[in-house]
């Protein structure tokens, strides 16, 4: 793509006021290389927002504050070089990261339960749309694993 656009900006070429002075030429070159590199790499747009988390709670939001300062606490000890404060906030990580990690597990397990729960209350609502959503990312649809001849001859 740069390279086209370049092909393309030089086949087309410079005006006759540009091809008087230095300027113009420089210039010319300077909106000819800024138009390639945003034609062949577009500008990076920030993403949507990432979507809620059902099993999401306070409890995760303060072990995962603890565990990103200890991490950076860790890392700036690297810098000073001493073995023993290094080591201390390296095992303050880990422990910190375990806490993490067994938040989210029970705060998964929690919900699951909830979830289940719900069935038994009201069992056509939200668990049946999210099993149904599940459903679907695990089995193939019945077109995508029949035969062509026979799915044709089913649709005719």
């Amino acid at each position: 793509m740069f390279r086209a656009s370049l092909d393309w900006a030089c086949a087309v070429g410079l005006q006759e006021s540009e091809k008087n002075s230095s300027t113009g030429k420089q210039s010319w070159t300077n909106i000819v290389l800024k138009e390639a590199c945003d034609f062949s790499t577009p500008r990076h747009r920030p993403g949507l927002p990432r979507k809620n988390v059902f099993w999401w709670g306070e409890n995760i939001v303060t072990c995962r504050t603890n565990c990103i300062k200890a991490m950076r606490k860790w890392t700036k000890s690297k810098r000073r070089n001493n073995l023993e404060e290094i080591q201390e906030c390296r095992m303050n990580y880990i422990d910190e990261k375990k806490i993490l990690r067994k938040a989210i597990k029970m705060a998964k397990k929690k919900a699951w339960q909830d979830l289940i729960e719900s069935v038994d209350s009201e069992p056509w609502k939200l668990p049946y749309r999210i099993v149904l959503k599940r459903l679907k990312r695990i089995f193939p649809g019945l077109t995508e694993t029949l035969d062509k001849g026979v799915l044709n001859r089913l649709l005719d």
